[in-house]
């Protein structure tokens, strides 16, 4: 389809298969400005979660999974449920296209006839989506150089309704990543590189210091880490944290940087990250926390003695389409203090190998390496 000057009178006609040449002069062609697209976000969340390292049976009369996760790292056994309803939160994607339609037409004389044309705003009923809202949303990002590299987003899917103009919508905040900088998401959002031989998928972990008392706040300089987990809790247990790590990039133990928390609440962090990236208990290939964490640092030893990397400094979409494997490294961040005031501790971040568009464990979940589910009514 195609709009020439052609004409032996020299105005406007529209060519299309069907018809074209003289005679086909009154059209109306519609010029588009970009849609404009606005979401409804969830602003917080903080999922209710019942985590088992190893089985998990339930048994009852139903099972009611309201924005919550339900998470086994053996097998997940629901035996002789009455139903099971797993609910996310609804929300909208509102499309809105604006543009112009210019009429051309043809304004008759008696000599020569006179090009007409009319411009009016086009502005079409705005459409709605259908969509579930998921806690966790990946972050927007901008183009990367590099050889089959690219950085792409986790599309919601939705059904298109056609309704009327919609009212209040403001558009969406994105977060932009530009070639070369490191990457780090607030905290719950994600970020995916693809390379050619599969995705590198990050999270960024939560870093809001805990106010219950499991946990202590100790900002004495004399503590490397600034969360301590009770004593009576871990039963005096050594747990293995990321000191172990930095053991590796540096021969001097006073020549590093404080730690967000010990080794119990660093485990609790990378547990977080695992299921928010992969929607399961533990990264494949493992069923200890102890064990995966070790291995995780392990890799990350290698990788950023390999490239020469910073420990601090999160890794860039470059560098993070390097990675053949799942790794841990450790990244400067400021956290806020309970006085206000803000420091800048090591916090573990967790970057896993997983193939484009697998699960997350965004929204409401239910999973375990493997799952038995016998129901008496419906599954939701």
């Amino acid at each position: 389809m195609w709009v020439d000057d052609n004409s032996s009178d020299g105005l406007k006609n529209l060519n299309t298969p069907e018809r074209s040449g003289h005679g086909n002069d009154n059209f109306k062609p519609v010029r588009l400005t970009p849609a404009r697209i606005d979401e409804t976000r969830i602003k917080e969340s903080d999922p209710a979660k019942i985590l088992a390292g190893g089985n998990l049976l339930m048994t009852g009369d139903k099972l009611f999974n309201d924005k919550s996760q339900v998470i086994a790292g053996g097998t997940l056994a629901i035996d002789q449920m009455g139903s099971v309803q797993n609910d996310d939160v609804p929300g909208k994607r509102y499309t809105t296209d604006e543009g112009t339609v210019t009429h051309y037409y043809r304004i008759r004389h008696k000599g020569d006839d006179e090009q007409g044309r009319d411009r009016t705003a086009y502005t079409p009923p705005t459409t709605i989506q259908d969509i579930a809202l998921k806690p966790g949303q990946l972050v927007s990002n901008g183009s990367v150089e590099g050889s089959n590299l690219s950085i792409t987003p986790l599309v919601l899917q939705g059904t298109d309704v056609a309704i009327g103009q919609a009212a209040g919508v403001k558009p969406v905040p994105q977060q932009t990543v530009s070639p070369g900088e490191p990457v780090t998401p607030p905290a719950g959002q994600q970020f995916e590189v693809t390379p050619a031989d599969g995705a590198i998928r990050i999270i960024g972990p939560n870093t809001t210091l805990p106010d219950n008392s499991l946990f202590k706040v100790n900002p004495s300089a004399e503590v490397p880490y600034l969360v301590e987990t009770d004593p009576r809790f871990t039963n005096e247990r050594q747990w293995l944290g990321s000191d172990y790590m930095q053991d590796a990039f540096t021969a001097d133990g006073d020549n590093t940087l404080k730690r967000l928390g010990d080794g119990y609440y660093e485990q609790r962090l990378i547990r977080e990250q695992v299921i928010g990236i992969t929607g399961q208990r533990y990264l494949d290939g493992y069923n200890n926390d102890e064990e995966q964490y070790k291995a995780l640092m392990d890799r990350g030893i290698t990788f950023g003695k390999q490239y020469d990397l910073k420990l601090g400094v999160a890794l860039t979409p470059e560098q993070m389409a390097l990675l053949t494997g799942d790794i841990v490294w450790l990244v400067n961040t400021q956290v806020k203090m309970p006085n206000g005031s803000m420091e800048n501790v090591l916090v573990p971040q967790v970057y896993a190998k997983v193939k484009p568009g697998d699960i997350d464990g965004s929204g409401a979940l239910i999973a375990g390496n493997n799952v038995s589910i016998k129901l008496n009514g419906d599954l939701f």
